[in-house]
């Protein structure tokens, strides 16, 4: 992998849990103390692991756009004019980041700040993905305002994923004279390619005001594997239209009038799935855009999407596609292969299903919901996609809802499942990592994997490649840490424990499974595993995903 703009975390004591009977070492990955909870994304054949930081430590402020004048500010401040002349103390610092410019915040006038950032580390080192972000030199380095989701790395020369432009300021005088201060982006989610340290633009098929496109996977010919805007409402015309007419966009500048059109992009477009071909610096000298798993009907103005997850080095992408059924829309999982779209499932037995990863003997893995004992479930399924084949595997109980989340070229699918059989919500099931052999037909829980002293938990695993080493995510109990990356004290002054997510790494030891004693039955596990309606939640999608390619 090339290094460029590492840092690396010499301060963290970065565990390593190991034994010579357990079948996996695990290696916290040192992202862990850049942020409060970690989520490791996936990992590509040279072990390197793409993390995701959520409420990441140290935001940058940009103090020009905070009122110090306002009562409620100066009210919750210890020293306002240190804050004002953008030097606050830990206290000051802690209160704005947390009450005036925090992350998800909505607003045309404020700093936006993402709740996630996005990392690649080899486990020494860290490097900061920064899709379009830029550095701006107000702020001392990145804005830390891009939507960075990354989703793919090939040997860490060519990473792909889908990242927001930058916001920026547009300062504005209005019709009343009120100087303003806008705050706007450019554009919405848009594929990228990061080539050598370069970030370079996965244009959507039509791009009305920026378009929206999404890059998923990377294969060894530099196909990339995605979706794009193909066709806008004409609602969305008109309305873009008037931005640009100085009598019919209001009182505003035409940037914050764009700015806002962008949340209608998914709503008011139709989406395709799409396959970039690049050259070897990563230009794009062609694009293919696939149909739907059906055509409408002429008069039908209702708008449908597909979009290609993965891509195998056999030029196979698969992913989803909209399909009707009683004139009702679902979703299907589909192979895109040459110009044909077709269903890995019966959509007559299965009515929602997704793709989520394929390897090289054109095996794939994706996910159906179904209802079991009247409620929803989803279950993962292999396909083969030469054969037409698709089988089911055993999970962890039948009543369990799992989902299989990559698949490498020795047919091992990873992915996590509920191991909880109480009749409650999803959200209070819990669910832990699992690993199937494919051609062994043997499902297993990834905690059994682990040494018998391990303190950490496996709830779900990421990525794995060919080498057999994982991407995956545990939790365990750390103390809580305020936006600074300090330790949270009780009224005491003790440290708070929490229930923390950390991004890990396993690694094959050779070794055979631990015993651990008397076997536990499944319904009195004490880990504090969590559910999947948590994870579909927090963890950036529910097939975020997969397996990085890079042989």
């Amino acid at each position: 992998m090339k290094l460029c703009k590492w840092v690396t975390l010499s301060s963290l004591a970065i565990a390593v849990f190991s034994a010579q009977a357990a079948k996996y070492q695990l290696v916290e990955l040192p992202t862990s103390s850049l942020g409060a909870n970690t989520f490791a994304q996936t990992i590509d054949e040279q072990g390197n692991v793409v993390v995701s930081v959520a409420s990441p430590f140290n935001a940058p402020i940009d103090y020009s756009l905070i009122d110090f004048d306002n009562e409620t500010i100066q009210a919750n401040l210890t020293d306002v004019e240190a804050a004002r002349s953008g030097n606050p103390n830990d206290e000051d610092y802690i209160w704005l980041v947390t009450n005036v410019v925090r992350p998800g915040l909505n607003s045309s006038f404020a700093q936006q700040l993402q709740p996630f950032v996005s990392y690649v580390t080899d486990g020494v080192q860290v490097e900061y993905i920064a899709g379009f972000d830029q550095v701006n030199n107000e702020l001392g380095g990145f804005t830390w305002s891009t939507a960075t989701s990354v989703k793919d790395s090939l040997s860490g020369d060519f990473i792909v994923g889908t990242s927001t432009a930058p916001f920026f300021n547009v300062d504005y005088t209005d019709q009343n004279d009120n100087e303003l201060t806008y705050v706007v982006r450019e554009h919405a989610r848009r594929g990228f390619v990061q080539v050598n340290g370069e970030t370079k633009p996965l244009l959507a098929v039509e791009n009305l005001i920026g378009g929206r496109s999404e890059a998923n996977a990377i294969n060894q010919g530099l196909a990339v594997a995605g979706g794009s805007t193909v066709e806008f409402t004409d609602a969305l015309i008109d309305l873009a239209a008037e931005c640009e007419s100085d009598e019919d966009r209001g009182d505003r500048p035409i940037e914050a009038c764009y700015d806002n059109l962008q949340d209608s992009l998914t709503s008011s477009s139709e989406r395709r799935a799409t396959i970039w071909q690049l050259d070897q610096f990563g230009n794009v000298i062609d694009t293919k855009v696939y149909p739907l798993l059906f055509t409408p009907e002429e008069d039908d103005t209702r708008r449908y999407v597909s979009s290609a997850v993965d891509i195998n080095d056999n030029g196979v992408a698969i992913g989803s596609s909209n399909y009707l059924k009683n004139d009702f829309p679902y979703e299907a999982a589909v192979v895109f292969r040459d110009d044909t779209v077709t269903a890995m499932v019966d959509t007559e037995e299965e009515t929602s299903s997704r793709g989520v990863a394929i390897n090289n003997n054109n095996l794939a893995t994706g996910v159906v919901g179904r209802t079991i004992v009247g409620q929803s479930r989803t279950k993962f399924f292999i396909h083969d996609v030469d054969s037409g084949e698709t089988v089911f595997p055993d999970d962890f109980f039948p009543g369990s809802a799992s989902v299989g989340l990559a698949i490498n070229d020795n047919n091992i699918v990873v992915g996590t499942g509920e191991v909880d059989a109480r009749l409650v919500p999803s959200s209070e099931r819990r669910s832990e990592a699992f690993i199937y052999y494919h051609n062994e037909q043997l499902f297993q829980n990834l905690n059994d994997l682990l040494p018998c002293d391990s303190p950490f938990t496996l709830i779900q695993a990421r990525g794995i490649n060919n080498s057999n080493e994982i991407a995956a995510d545990a939790i365990i109990t750390r103390n809580q840490k305020d936006p600074l990356g300090n330790d949270v004290l009780d009224a005491d002054g003790n440290p708070i424990p929490v229930t923390t997510v950390v991004a890990v790494k396993l690694i094959p030891t050779g070794g055979e499974i631990d015993d651990c004693g008397e076997e536990e039955e499944l319904l009195e596990r004490q880990a504090g595993s969590t559910g999947l309606g948590f994870l579909a939640t927090i963890l950036l999608g529910l097939v975020a995903r997969r397996r990085l390619q890079g042989k």
